[in-house]
Order: structure tokens, then C-alpha cells, then sequence
């Protein structure tokens, strides 16, 4: 970015995924619904300590593209803030995938199965780290709004790393995402 001052071009391709099967443990046993995109519903019982499926390996995939301009706010030896700003792209492919949908008046637990889904709009993505000796703090704070939509998606991920040698570093890492879809 230095050939470009303080504002210059960005672009980024990005995929989100879940590497192993999602699976719900039920602490007592528990009446699960499950409904399904045709309109199908089926009802089971989980046994206590039990655990049941609401993803599969790689399963919901979401891609995500973007471009438009990165503002260097910020640039100092221990600190560095970005904002970006630009036309964004997802592409949710839930797979399969259950998600919570509870009726409290009911018995059971309801999970209802993902629309796959596309959307257009405008994405603005702060990016900060911050270093001191052996640590490294950086944030990505993600707001995507697609043109249809009322409610942004907020994607906040966070990781504190140690670096404990050249080639090791502990890191803790913390990620909230929400999903008005």
C-alpha cells in the first residue's frame, strides 16, 4: 500500500465453512422436529447424552467477494487501522444444514432446514492489529447490507496471538457472526 498513499483498491474472494460435521448434544432426552425445505417434517427422540446432526462436513459453505477502496487510517510501528468500503457478493449454501427455529409452545425442539441464497450490496469491513513485543492483536470487524435487506450481517473475528518462538505463536481466537437469513 505504500505505492498508494493513505487510499488504494482492494479486492478479496473469502469462504466460511465448518470442517466436521455439526452435531447438537441433548443433555435429557429430547423431542426433536426437523422441517425440511419440500414441507416434510420428521420427529425423533435423541436420548440423553446423545447427539444428533444439524450439519454435514463443509456444510453451510458461504462465499463471499468484494471490491471497492481501502482507507489506511491509521499506520504506526505498534498500530494499524484499515477501513474498507466497496460492493460486496455472498452466496449461502446452507447443504442441508438445520438451524434452531423453537416454538416455545410446542414440546418438541424445532430445526428447520436452510434456503440456499444469493445477495447483492454494500459491504465496509474495519481491520486493525496492534503489536507489542511478543503479541499481536488483530480484529476484523465485517457489516455486509444487501440491497433487499433491513438488517446488516455483523461478522466480528478476533485473534490474540503469542508468538512463543519464530516459527510458534499460541493464539485465541473469537469469531460472532450474525446472520439476519
Amino acid at each position: 500500500m505504500r505505492g498508494w498513499g493513505l487510499v488504494g483498491p482492494y479486492a478479496r474472494f473469502g469462504l466460511r465453512t465448518t470442517l466436521f460435521e455439526s452435531n447438537m448434544l441433548v443433555t435429557e432426552d429430547t423431542l426433536i422436529s426437523r422441517r425440511f425445505r419440500d414441507g416434510r417434517r420428521e420427529t425423533v427422540v435423541v436420548p440423553a447424552n446423545s447427539t444428533f446432526p444439524t450439519g454435514d462436513a463443509f456444510s453451510p459453505p458461504e462465499y463471499r467477494e468484494g471490491v471497492g477502496l481501502n482507507t489506511r487510517l491509521l499506520q504506526g510501528r505498534a498500530a494499524r487501522l484499515d477501513w474498507r468500503v466497496g460492493a460486496g457478493l455472498r452466496q449461502n449454501r446452507f447443504a442441508g444444514a438445520f438451524f434452531l427455529d423453537d416454538d416455545e409452545a410446542t414440546s418438541a425442539i424445532e430445526y428447520v432446514e436452510g434456503d440456499n441464497f444469493n445477495e447483492i450490496g454494500l459491504e465496509t469491513t474495519l481491520v486493525a492489529t496492534v503489536r507489542y513485543r511478543s503479541l499481536i492483536y488483530n480484529a476484523n470487524l465485517d457489516l455486509f447490507s444487501g440491497l433487499a435487506a433491513s438488517d446488516p450481517s455483523i461478522d466480528w473475528r478476533s485473534t490474540l496471538s503469542w508468538r512463543l518462538t519464530r516459527e510458534l505463536s499460541l493464539d485465541y481466537k473469537v469469531d460472532l457472526l450474525r446472520l439476519p437469513g
